[in-house]
């Protein structure tokens, strides 16, 4: 029987801040001597030990604003956002996982209407613009997204970075 640890990004990880993955090992002898050359800094343990449905439900328990600034990251190489890689890969996938989340969790689809338009300074970078128009679209606790309003955000958002030669 495999030893199961679930681990989480932690802030240091960028985009990726927040998402659960998991690991198994032989047994505990093995994570833990794994675990001495391990940057504890880019991921931290969260749960050791689990079984396979308890590491699939903390996955799952991810939270979806989480995954769609992973895949905000992944579409950046270096200071470049690759638009097409975005659109048609990276939020696919991140929507995917979410879809997949909500069956496993038996959680609704969400419906979130925060009273502010969207956040839309580019003064910091267009990865950082994304990222809060992305926290803008979810609920502050449980990280949940409105997917249909940050789809409708986004468009307006990418439409205005290009017009303003942010990203071509």
């Amino acid at each position: 029987m495999a030893y199961q640890v679930v681990f989480e990004y932690t802030s240091k990880a960028g985009g990726y801040n927040g998402i659960r993955t998991r690991t198994d090992f032989k047994d505990r002898a093995e994570y833990l001597e794994w675990l001495k050359g391990f940057d504890l800094t880019l991921q931290t343990p969260i749960a050791e030990g689990v079984t396979d449905e308890e590491g699939l439900k903390l996955v799952c328990e991810t939270k979806e604003v989480c995954r769609v600034k992973a895949a905000i990251q992944d579409s950046f190489f270096g200071d470049e956002l690759n638009l097409e890689y975005l659109l048609s890969l990276k939020l696919p996938t991140a929507y995917f996982a979410i879809s997949h989340d909500r069956v496993f969790l038996d959680r609704p689809n969400f419906r979130f209407s925060r009273p502010k338009f969207p956040h839309k300074d580019f003064s910091h970078g267009v990865k950082e613009c994304l990222f809060k128009l992305a926290e803008d679209c979810s609920d502050p606790d449980s990280g949940q997204m409105d997917l249909e309003d940050f789809n409708h955000h986004l468009k307006t958002t990418l439409l205005t970075l290009v017009v303003t030669n942010h990203i071509s």
